[in-house]
């Protein structure tokens, strides 16, 4: 008999507004979870942004008795990215996530400002008694991640002038 797979995901900071910059009011927060299967979880993250974002680094733990299988970029927002990455710990149930839209002489575009998912995680349920998952962003020390936004800075003439 196939087990109906009906959980709940629950983000500590469901809609955190995230006061590093304080002049950027941006979003973090995990989408509607979706039931693929009897066991598998997608569950979205999304982000909303004001300005347009050129990095992203997104540090997470998720709660026992599932297995992250895998990040997804595929029709999310930064798809179009160079650089994506995705540091799976499941021994430490953590995963941090990092994003760059150019690394290559070809010029990409910032993430332009809106909001939508950016990333789906592909959780395995390993214990079936499981009924909520809970995803926190988190700060680590060793690398050192936290939640984080960066944002360009830019001169009167709409030249770039740094980083923020």
């Amino acid at each position: 008999m196939k087990r109906l797979l009906v959980l709940t995901v629950v983000m500590a900071l469901l809609a955190m507004p995230l006061s590093l910059f304080a002049k950027d009011y941006h979003q973090f927060a995990v989408g509607k979870a979706v039931a693929k299967g009897a066991t598998t979880l997608v569950v979205p993250l999304e982000i909303a942004n004001l300005d347009n974002l050129v990095a992203l680094d997104i540090p997470l733990r998720f709660s026992d008795g599932v297995t992250l299988k895998e990040v997804d970029f595929v029709n999310t927002r930064i798809e179009y990215f160079d650089f994506k990455i995705s540091n799976i710990n499941n021994e430490e149930n953590t995963v941090i996530i990092g994003a760059l839209p150019q690394m290559s002489s070809a010029t990409k575009p910032d993430l332009k400002a809106g909001s939508g998912v950016i990333a789906n995680l592909v959780f395995e349920i390993d214990n079936p008694s499981v009924t909520t998952v809970q995803i926190e962003a988190i700060e680590m020390a060793d690398p050192y991640h936290k939640l984080m936004f960066v944002y360009h800075d830019y001169n009167d003439d709409g030249s770039i002038a740094g980083i923020r």
